[in-house]
């Protein structure tokens, strides 16, 4: 490994936990350094807030936002957890980012937001919860 310093070797293995679904790490990580949970983008794209969502792992989103993560922060394209979601029609995550007060009104590099991109991917049923569950 190099070159790379202490803490990014710590993001990488935060990241690859949460690849890994791997819960009890990335908790243990977080212990470790709370600054963690700050990261932006790691290598150009990616957050653990983003990629979680993506992942759309509960559990570790749970253990995230106790630790502090934004429900807003942005990815590459400027996208929100809540568009992962969207993006993936996970409505599990899509419920749990809103009762976590995530903006549902922030939009991505093209203009679109989580509605916007759940219709785009033909994520009909999360497009639907949108709809009932925002002002959207």
């Amino acid at each position: 490994m190099g070159g790379m310093t202490q803490e990014t070797r710590q993001i990488n293995t935060l990241l690859d936990s949460i690849l890994r679904d791997k819960p009890q790490k990335v908790a243990k990580l977080l212990v470790e350094n709370p600054n963690l949970i700050k990261c932006d983008f790691h290598h150009g794209n990616t957050n653990p807030m983003c990629r979680t969502s993506y992942l759309g792992y509960r559990n570790i989103m749970a253990i995230l936002i106790k630790a502090g993560g934004d429900v807003n922060k942005t990815s590459h394209m400027e996208r929100t957890p809540l568009i992962w979601a969207a993006f993936r029609g996970n409505i599990n995550m899509i419920s749990m980012l809103l009762e976590h007060n995530a903006d549902y009104t922030c939009v991505d590099t093209d203009g679109w937001n989580a509605l916007d991109i759940a219709v785009v991917r033909m994520q009909y049923k999360a497009a639907k919860y949108l709809l009932e569950h925002t002002d959207l």
